[in-house]
């Protein structure tokens, strides 16, 4: 049997996908990617796994207007050829249009991958553009079943066309906390150190928390345009007990870390950094009013998570607070908070959701 010739087209391609990635290709033996160095964010960039793999040709990106729109320099034999083409449900990348109307008239089927709404929700003025790419598209691969069932409300006729791809980091047999240590002391965030996600509002949390809990630490893991600026935040406000590690990719190194913490922190938008903290079993504290990624559904208020009042240090230290006196409590909560995101949000269960589109 000939294998369909599946070409994935993408901005760039993040280690934290690299697992995905690996375990797609053994799923798909006839992909090919096509991907550039860097995303819109300059800190997103293209892993050292993903460019050494044969089936993945580096493309490249032509940002214009301050980054706002990108070109993508897609090989178009190779598009038109294709049994399927997956595109980013994006429509700031102009190429895709292109890519959509092409392989629209020679009657092949294009699939687009991503957020089903812009990030202001499905009310946004914008999505009327974005709805349109839809409509373009053979079919969508969400992130979310949630997406999928405020997509299927508003648009019927698009249910044969829907599949959800939950979005993952790790292999399920990865998805296992440490147990039997003892209580844990400190807290933990993970992202990119950008003015949307608003670390300093943890760190001023941070100051008060650790006045009354000196023993404790504060990890923030991640690189981006304001690391200079927090690492000054915490020297002219004299914080102790924060450490900057920049980028972990190493699991093993970010379990490491992850087994001294209460909790994680999302002082901005919740990304994918939640369900990373559910795989290995820690909670996480999240900000009440922020135009969260569609992750936000695996949250469970009081179970594996809880809210702070938005850009309020006083409010965020409480809710630190809160989960450090229930720290005695941390093997049972952090078994059955990894057990319910291996059920739903294993690369496993990725993949199978995207090659059941990709096959359909």
């Amino acid at each position: 049997m000939v294998s369909r010739r599946v070409v994935l087209t993408q901005l760039s391609i993040a280690d934290y996908r690299d697992k995905f990635i690996e375990l797609l290709s053994e799923r798909l033996p006839g992909l090919e990617v096509q991907v550039g160095e860097q995303y819109f964010e300059q800190s997103t960039k293209t892993s050292s796994y993903v460019r050494r793999q044969r089936y993945v040709d580096l493309v490249k990106n032509q940002y214009r207007f301050a980054r706002k729109v990108v070109w993508q320099g897609l090989s178009w034999r190779r598009i038109a050829m294709a049994d399927v083409v997956v595109g980013e449900l994006n429509p700031r990348i102009l190429s895709t249009w292109v890519m959509l109307l092409l392989r629209r008239l020679l009657g092949k089927r294009t699939l687009l991958w991503g957020h089903a709404w812009p990030r202001a929700g499905a009310q946004a003025r914008s999505d009327c553009i974005r709805g349109l790419m839809r409509a373009l598209s053979s079919g969508l691969i969400l992130y979310t079943e949630s997406q999928k069932s405020e997509l299927l409300l508003r648009y019927p006729n698009r249910l044969t066309g829907c599949f959800v791809a939950p979005n993952a980091l790790y292999r399920s047999e990865e998805m296992v906390p440490c147990r039997g240590r003892v209580a844990p002391t400190d807290f933990i965030y993970v992202g990119r150190l950008v003015a949307s996600k608003k670390v300093d509002i943890l760190l001023h949390a941070f100051r008060l928390f650790v006045a009354v809990h000196p023993e404790s630490q504060l990890h923030i893991v991640g690189t981006g345009d304001q690391y200079a600026m927090l690492q000054g935040v915490v020297r002219d406000h004299s914080i102790p007990g924060v450490t900057f590690h920049g980028h972990i990719a190493e699991l093993n190194d970010l379990r490491a870390i992850y087994d001294t913490c209460v909790a994680s922190v999302s002082p901005g938008y919740v990304g994918l950094s939640v369900t990373q903290s559910f795989s290995l079993g820690v909670p996480m504290i999240i900000s009440r009013n922020e135009p969260h990624s569609p992750e936000i559904e695996c949250v469970v208020d009081g179970v594996n998570a809880s809210f702070f009042e938005t850009d309020a240090p006083a409010s965020l230290c409480g809710e630190m607070e809160s989960w450090y006196g229930r720290a005695g409590q941390h093997d049972d909560r952090a078994a059955a908070i990894a057990a319910d995101c291996k059920n739903r949000y294993s690369v496993e269960r990725m993949v199978a959701g995207f090659v059941e589109a990709v096959n359909a």
